[in-house]
């Protein structure tokens, strides 16, 4: 009997080792199923449209952003077209611009601007041409889902914005406008 007490000692190391190796094993086999490494969302590449010193023609910029629903990616791609672009680009968006909502339905984006848009907007139809271009443009060409662009003020329709080109109703992309 005394010698039986001495072997348990050394049957329960032993159980607990093969035990411990088992479940080593079965973890490098069936760990990352059981336990999948966190997914790091990768940033999304969209192209930004600026005006050109010209007032003519758009320029593409390519841009990161963080992906995330549409209209999340949407509110990021606008609030880096108001930023100012390197020279000898020119921002389209007037100075103080911020984008107030984003709704798409029925492959028609709904982008509400607060009143800075027109208030302190440049003027004249080239600067009037090269804002509205830039706006859509950005959101269609980059985004597969919206085939038109709304653009509303304040949350409201209005007929221009600085009294040269119908902004009334949903618009298609303009690709004349991009510079080759």
């Amino acid at each position: 009997m005394a010698r039986r007490k001495k072997d348990f000692p050394w049957l329960l190391i032993g159980t607990a080792v093969v035990t411990f190796i088992i479940a080593v094993l079965f973890f490098l086999m069936l760990g990352e199923r059981l336990f999948p490494p966190e997914k790091i969302p990768q940033p999304r590449t969209i192209t930004l449209y600026f005006s050109d010193e010209t007032a003519k023609s758009l320029v593409p910029v390519k841009y990161s952003i963080k992906r995330g629903s549409l209209e999340e990616e949407i509110k990021q791609t606008l609030a880096a077209l108001t930023d100012p672009p390197a020279p000898p680009l020119v921002r389209t968006i007037p100075q103080g611009t911020r984008v107030l909502s984003v709704r798409v339905k029925d492959h028609t984006a709904y982008v509400n601007f607060s009143s800075e848009l027109v208030e302190n907007h440049p003027g004249g139809s080239s600067a009037e041409l090269q804002t509205i271009y830039s706006i859509v443009n950005t959101l269609v060409i980059n985004f597969p889902q919206i085939k038109r662009v709304q653009i509303l003020v304040d949350g409201r329709k209005r007929r221009t914005l600085s009294g040269h080109i119908l902004i009334n109703m949903p618009l298609r992309a303009n690709k004349k406008l991009i510079k080759k």
